[in-house]
Formats: structure tokens, C-alpha cells, sequence
């Protein structure tokens, strides 16, 4: 064989060589294959084969119990014990596809606050499952709140849409909050039979502060025939004169017809009045010198005030609180001086 010739065969063998252990070694390696699914989606058949599964089986039990509100009651604290189980993305993303699917079922439960701003009980699926994610992640719970509140769904998911879109300090979103608050309460469907969902959602006018709504307010108190709800707008009232007393007496002054029928509650209200703030000073007197007002109603009126009753509830949103009493003291101190002024001056004379 010439040189040449094995030189050629050589480098033949080398290059054969080369290239099958190039293949063997290749074969022995993880192939990637590019994914046709985004990035974050690696979650999805988990979600498919165990979360949402896990809500479908409550979701049946649930149905399978619509008159058991304690057997329900159970089967929501299991379901809430599992999806703390979870990773908490994985949490979110399987509460959020099923708000959106629309699975819901009835528990038999009212809708009752609880601490910390979350609910001790729930009365559908769905209203469970928000309550879940405004803890989970509150930005996620105030988008899906935001798209209830653009719906008429049910006056339970609204309450607690309205708690969860109060987080929203923002000038637009107090305004929404008062738009879709006022919404609710104006309701007469909900008014005709209003669950206990309803009812709590008027806290959120005394955390809005809305005193421009007292009109309506008083409105809903008049309505003898439906207890439940003048009760609600009794107590909010109440509520919205310890936070805000210049401004809801001051509307109440400007319109005396609207307590017509109500003196007593009124007497009450004004009754609240603390003199050493010198807008509420105001308006007491013009309460108590308006023309209209009758002798049982200032008799009310002197025999509450000052008035110092307090109702302690635990709200969607607010939580009242009670003066001291040294507070209380140098308040009555205050009111017993301020009678004695009244009675040396000529305006009151007549009284």
C-alpha cells in the first residue's frame, strides 16, 4: 500500500471513530424540547388534576347538604385546611378559575364577620372562595371584587366585594366604594328580603364616612315593615354620628320631616352631641330651639342625654370603639355646665 494511501485511511478511521462516540455520547444526554406552553403554566396540570377537583368535591357536598348548615360548615373548614396546603400561587390560581367559572353551591350559612377581616362563615362556594383570596392575595381579591361589583350577582358577594375594593384608599376608589355602597342599599330587591350579607354591608357607609347618605338612611329606618332593615339603617346612623356627628346631626337638622315618626330615635341621635366641639355645640341648639320639636321629644332628649350608650359588633370593616372613663367624665362635666348655661339664657326660656 502506497503512503498516500494509508495516510488517507487513517484519518478515514479517526474520523469514524470520532463521529460514532460524538453519537454515543449525545444519545446518553436529556433531549430539550421546546415547551408550547408560557413560562409560569408548569402549575396547570396540577391544577387540572388535584386543586380544582379538591373545590368540584365540595362544591357536590355541598349540594348534597343544602339544608345542613353544619355539616356544610365542615366541609368548608376542610376545604380551607386543604387549599392552605397548597403552594400559595398555586392557591390563588385555582380560587381565581373558579370565581370565573362560575361553579358556586349554597351552604346554609349567613355571611358573619369575623376578626382580622375575615369571615367566620360564608353562605355559598363562592363567597367562601373570595373570603380566600382577599387573604391569599389581596390584589387578585380586589380585581375579582371590582368585576362583581359591575355585575348583579347577589347581595353576599357584593357585601364582601365592597369590603375587599375598601382597601383601595385612592380618591377614585372611595368614590367607587360610596357609588356601589349607595347601589346596594337602594336595591328594592334586596331590600324586599335582604340576607344577612345585606345588612353587614351598610358598615361600609360608616367606614366611607358618608354622611350625605343620611337621607336615605332615615328613609329605610321609617320602613315599619320590614325590621331587618330599618334596624341596619338605625344602626348605621347611630354608628356614622359617632364618627361623623357634625355631619350627619347637620343633616338631620336641615330636614326634620325625614324622622317623622321617629322622634325618640331622633332625640337619641342628638342626644350623641358633644359640646365641647363647637360645630355639634351648633347644632344642638338648633335642634333644640327648632320650632317643630315637641315636648316629648326634648323630654326624650333630656333624659338620654348625654348619651353614652354603646353597641359593640363585629363588622364587615370598622371596629367601634368606646371612650374611657375619664373620657366619659369630662364629657358629662362638659354637657352638666353647658345645661347650666342654657337654662340662664333667654333663647331657652320657653323650654
Amino acid at each position: 500500500m502506497k503512503p498516500k494511501t494509508v495516510l488517507i485511511t487513517l484519518v478515514l478511521a479517526v474520523i469514524l471513530f470520532t463521529v460514532t462516540w460524538w453519537l454515543a455520547e449525545k444519545s446518553s444526554l436529556p433531549v430539550h424540547r421546546p415547551s408550547s406552553q408560557p413560562p409560569n403554566s408548569i402549575a396547570a396540570p396540577v391544577l387540572h388534576e388535584t386543586a380544582f377537583p379538591m373545590i368540584q368535591d365540595a362544591a357536590n357536598n355541598l349540594g348534597r347538604n343544602p339544608a345542613s348548615p353544619g355539616a356544610n360548615l365542615v366541609v368548608l373548614t376542610e376545604l380551607r385546611s386543604r387549599l392552605a396546603s397548597l403552594p400559595r400561587e398555586e392557591a390563588v390560581a385555582v380560587i381565581r378559575s373558579v370565581l370565573r367559572s362560575g361553579l358556586d353551591a349554597p351552604t346554609g350559612l349567613d355571611l358573619k364577620p369575623g376578626p382580622k377581616g375575615t369571615l367566620n362563615s360564608a353562605p355559598s362556594l363562592r363567597v367562601f372562595l373570595l373570603d380566600q383570596l382577599r387573604a391569599l392575595d389581596p390584589l387578585a381579591a380586589r380585581e375579582i371584587a371590582r368585576g362583581i361589583l359591575e355585575k348583579s350577582t347577589s347581595p353576599d358577594e357584593w357585601a364582601l366585594g365592597l369590603a375587599i375594593s375598601a382597601t383601595d384608599a385612592s380618591p377614585a376608589g372611595h368614590e367607587f366604594l360610596r357609588d356601589k355602597s349607595r347601589q346596594l342599599a337602594t336595591n328594592q330587591e334586596w331590600q324586599g328580603e335582604p340576607t344577612a350579607g345585606f345588612l353587614e354591608a351598610f358598615d361600609v357607609f360608616v367606614f366611607n364616612r358618608d354622611t350625605e347618605f343620611t337621607p336615605q338612611l332615615a328613609s329605610l329606618l321609617a320602613q315599619t315593615n320590614n325590621r331587618a332593615l330599618a334596624h341596619a339603617a338605625f344602626l348605621t346612623l347611630d354608628r356614622l354620628v359617632l364618627v361623623e356627628p357634625a355631619g350627619t346631626l347637620g343633616e338631620l337638622l336641615k330636614n326634620p320631616a325625614l324622622m317623622q315618626g321617629r322622634e325618640a330615635t331622633r332625640s337619641g341621635y342628638f342626644a350623641r352631641a358633644d359640646v365641647r366641639d363647637a360645630a355639634q355645640r351648633a347644632i344642638l341648639e338648633g335642634y333644640l330651639l327648632s320650632p317643630g320639636i315637641s315636648a316629648s321629644e326634648l323630654e326624650r332628649w333630656a333624659g338620654t342625654y348625654p348619651n353614652a350608650n354603646y353597641m359593640m359588633s363585629v363588622n364587615l370593616l370598622t371596629s367601634p370603639g368606646t371612650p374611657d372613663g375619664a373620657e366619659i367624665a369630662a364629657r358629662d362635666q362638659a354637657a352638666f355646665q353647658m345645661v347650666n348655661a342654657w337654662l340662664a339664657d333667654a333663647r331657652f326660656a320657653g323650654m
